[in-house]
């Protein structure tokens, strides 16, 4: 037990509120141009002009609602516990810390969206996480030797030097040399 944590604990890490509302905005933003644009632009001739504007009109609703969802729930994005790493979204099963080779943190960065900080976990060789919906192996593993496991700190409502603390509990962290 250190500084009142055990390593029995699972910490859990939600998704930020901010950039799906921001999202949302967008999506609302592209579907009035897409509504404004097939009402007063478009001369449709043919019945697939119509398909296509029907199915641009289904996405945008989809992907708003997709967005007011992840804003007003903020569901759980990455758990931490002694099992491993485990990234509720994307992953059927937490990734056990023996399977993990290394965690390196790159480092705030800062872009014209805003401050970016990530994680990056780089398997044991051979090792690949159980994913929910299943690619091309070949090419998931060539993705994990090229970029490892990425994981955005900037989009959970913890703030970056938390999780790592965290994650340092089981495994230690490489940080960027300054």
């Amino acid at each position: 037990m250190e500084n009142g944590v055990s390593n029995d604990e699972v910490h859990e890490f939600r998704y930020r509120r901010g950039p799906a509302w921001v999202g949302g905005l967008a999506a609302g933003g592209l579907l009035v141009a897409t509504l404004v644009g097939i009402t007063f632009g478009a001369d449709f001739i043919s019945y697939w002009e119509w398909i296509f504007a029907l199915a641009a009109i289904v996405v945008l609703f989809g992907t708003i609602a997709l967005f007011i969802y992840l804003a007003r729930r903020a569901p759980v994005m990455l758990r931490i516990g002694p099992e491993g790493l485990e990234m509720r979204v994307g992953w059927s099963a937490p990734l056990a810390w023996h399977d993990i080779h290394r965690i390196r943190f790159l480092g705030e960065t800062k872009f014209l969206s805003g401050k970016q900080a990530w994680l990056v976990a780089d398997p044991a060789p051979g090792v690949m996480p159980a994913y929910r919906f299943k690619g091309p192996q070949r090419a998931e593993r060539w993705l994990l030797r090229k970029i490892g496991i990425r994981i955005p700190l900037h989009m959970l409502e913890a703030d970056a030097e938390t999780v790592i603390q965290s994650i340092e509990r089981f495994q230690p962290i490489m940080r960027p040399s300054p």
